[in-house]
């Protein structure tokens, strides 16, 4: 049985390759960006609807009820833990779906709106 011979990639051209990568997602990336700004623009001077306004109450107290008594480290973790949970999602499901990474910038740009 014949090994497979792998050449070693420098760390230089791994970067290289990188950032040729993301060059060639630039549109994907600003669309993206664009998305999230504007639904930031739109929750923070757009009054919503009192049913969305009421769900996002309820969604920041829930969040206030699980993080109230934690002292730094926990709500460091707590944090931390939500997001990587989050972004395996976008990760898996924009793998499968496409759409999912979309909604998740969405939502997070009109919360961050509305809050603001």
């Amino acid at each position: 049985m014949k090994k497979k011979v792998y050449e070693k990639e420098s760390i230089k051209e791994i970067y290289k390759n990188i950032f040729s990568y993301l060059k060639n997602s630039k549109n994907y990336i600003y669309f993206s960006v664009f998305i999230f700004l504007l639904f930031i623009f739109l929750g923070a001077f757009i009054q919503p609807p009192t049913e969305i306004l009421r769900k996002i109450s309820e969604l920041i107290k829930r969040l206030l009820e699980q993080t109230s008594g934690m002292n730094q480290i926990q709500l460091i973790l707590f944090i931390f833990f939500n997001n990587l949970k989050v972004s395996f999602f976008g990760l898996f499901f924009g793998a499968f779906f496409g759409i999912i990474p979309i909604f998740l910038s969405i939502f997070n740009g009109y919360l961050l709106g509305v809050v603001s």
